[in-house]
């Protein structure tokens, strides 16, 4: 992200005005491709939103889901 260390050190404990905030956190998202929500919770809480945030990443996309569907309604079938 091409930012000081003191600078995120700054960010991190919540030392840094409102508008240059924003852009960090605009910034982050896009160089780490997470949502800006990501960077706008608790710190102590960054665990479990990464780990969450994989396990989201495994789950099918929406326009998967009717072919999804139809596999396991198939799969219980008998053969014609």
């Amino acid at each position: 992200m091409k930012i000081e260390p003191a600078t995120l050190g700054r960010y991190e404990k919540g030392e840094i005005p409102e508008l240059v905030q924003r852009g960090l956190v605009e910034r982050a998202s896009q160089t780490l491709k997470l949502p800006e929500e990501f960077f706008l919770v608790n710190l102590e809480e960054l665990p479990l939103m990464a780990e969450a945030w994989k396990q989201a990443q495994r789950l099918p996309h929406p326009d998967q889901l009717g072919r999804l569907v139809d596999e396991v309604l198939t799969e219980g079938r008998p053969a014609a």
